[in-house]
């Protein structure tokens, strides 16, 4: 048999020696083969640790802001941050903050339906006007017709571009043409 002269062996062969003799004999001042010795950060790990950092939280604000912006818990916060320095958060949309106070579908003289509909901002923070989509239904209640109708559609182009603070309220008026097919029922949402 051939030994080399290694210094890893020869250091677990005194460790072997040395616990022979019992765990009060060990050494601790030696290096053991499954320790590993702990290297320093230094300036270059901190300055590493710190643009790494930088550089998730930009992903984050990159990727996830608008969904940030969305929601009102993060939305009172980034308020507070960006008036200061004078940064502009997108338009909060949530149709869900939005009650429908009255609606309704009437049948106008000559061939036209008219659809009416009262809308309340319920959230904490102004929004757009939302979308509207439409769905007539038979008398067997099968949808025949469906419309999504924009702000620009319902509303006067003045307020249309307006955005609409909490707590106020308006009115949806809709003219349409009456289909061939008699009105059974209709459903509205507000997207």
């Amino acid at each position: 048999m051939h030994y080399r002269n290694c210094s890893a062996l020869s250091d677990a062969l005194e460790f072997i020696s040395d616990t022979a003799a019992g765990p009060a004999t060990i050494s601790s001042t030696k290096f053991l083969l499954w320790t590993q010795k702990k290297a320093s950060g230094g300036v270059y790990g901190k300055a590493g640790l710190a643009s790494g950092l930088v550089q998730f939280i930009a992903q984050i604000i990159h990727f996830e802001g608008f969904s940030f912006s969305q929601n009102p818990a993060f939305r009172r916060w980034l308020v507070k941050i960006c008036k200061p320095i004078n940064g502009d958060l997108p338009a909060y949309k949530n149709p869900a903050e939005f009650a429908v106070l009255q609606g309704s579908f009437i049948p106008l003289p000559g061939p036209a339906i008219a659809f009416r509909a009262v809308i309340n901002n319920q959230a904490a923070f102004s929004q757009t006007y939302p979308d509207l989509r439409l769905t007539l239904f038979s008398y067997t209640g099968q949808p025949f017709a469906h419309r999504i109708f924009r702000p620009l559609d319902y509303l006067p182009k003045a307020s249309a571009s307006k955005s609409f603070t909490p707590d106020e309220t308006a009115e949806i008026n809709l003219n349409i043409s009456a289909p061939k097919t008699k009105v059974g029922g209709y459903t509205f949402e507000l997207i």
